[in-house]
């Protein structure tokens, strides 16, 4: 039985995948469907599959950077793409990045899809099998790799110490882009495997952290970094909200902000932040700051567990 993960938000062609593989026997496939790549990342972390469906419009990710994010993740999953997207690049972007096949979306059909996951499955075979013996060099350079490999023959890649280490779910509440990619980056740099959710508002992230409504699967983080300044609801309130809630103050919650206003330090601290780091001008001294958080609470920091 072959084990699929499809990763799509639009219910209509999730559907339609799961008729298609219905269509050429479903009880050929063990299929599953997450909406979004932080889901997909926390599951194949625990979970064995042999094919990641993968779609390039995720509410979490956009474009060829998922195709990135997941192969760096998960660098024994074979990987076929389904996208809407129009740009005339983005097969030959996914297929450096990492993509073994790619279809479009509305235009594959059920022989289309059920080729498209045996090819890429043998494809991937092959690319291992025609790797030296010991830890292929795209593969030692993952920040996150599960325990076992669905593809591969597990005697051909075997897993060092650091690949065993429990995976980190960060959650990062901040409403501006730039800020929540550089930060992304410094950590995916940094070699801890970790997730990294982001959630664009307060009334986001409060209902990511109760797990209702579209977050209903959400993960647990083990850390959440906290921009003040949010849209919908304040950064203040979430604060105070995650503090008073049993379930959730135990949470380390790290305050990164612009304000630099005494009242607003000694009220985060009074609503029992565990830090308060006041943002940078700059560029590289953002990324800097970054650097220490990632230091101090994912490598020498004991934080509570997810259960």
């Amino acid at each position: 039985m072959t084990r699929v993960l499809l990763v799509e938000d639009d219910a209509a062609h999730a559907r339609l995948v799961h008729e298609m593989l219905k269509e050429r026997d479903l009880r050929r496939f063990e299929y599953k469907r997450v909406d979004t790549l932080a889901a997909a990342l926390r599951l194949l972390y625990d979970q064995h599959f042999d094919v990641v469906l993968l779609d390039l419009g995720l509410p979490d990710a956009f474009g060829p950077e998922s195709v990135g994010r997941l192969r760096k993740a998960a660098p024994s999953v074979p990987i076929v793409v389904l996208s809407g997207l129009p740009e005339k690049d983005l097969p030959l972007e996914a297929a450096q990045l990492g993509a073994q096949e790619y279809l479009v979306k509305g235009e594959e059909d059920a022989e289309q899809l059920l080729r498209a996951i045996k090819d890429s499955i043998e494809r991937w075979r092959k690319t291992v099998k025609s790797m030296p013996r010991g830890r292929p060099a795209e593969l030692e350079a993952a920040a996150v790799s599960r325990p076992h490999s669905p593809a591969a023959d597990p005697g051909e890649i075997p897993l060092s110490h650091d690949d065993q280490r429990p995976l980190l779910d960060l959650l990062l509440i901040e409403d501006n882009p730039s800020d929540a990619r550089l930060l992304s980056e410094v950590f995916k740099e940094a070699g801890v495997p970790t997730v990294m959710s982001v959630a664009r508002d307060g009334e986001e992230a409060m209902m990511f952290l109760r797990r209702r409504g579209r977050f209903a699967n959400a993960p647990r983080p083990a850390l959440i970094v906290l921009d003040l300044n949010l849209p919908r609801k304040d950064g203040r309130e979430v604060l105070a909200e995650i503090k008073q809630d049993p379930d959730l103050r135990s949470i380390p919650v790290v305050v990164l902000t612009t304000s630099s206003a005494q009242q607003d330090i000694q009220k985060s601290y009074d609503l029992h932040a565990n830090c308060y780091i006041v943002k940078p001008m700059g560029l590289e001294e953002f990324a800097q700051i970054v650097r220490s958080i990632q230091d101090f609470w994912l490598s020498v920091t004991s934080l509570p567990s997810a259960s």
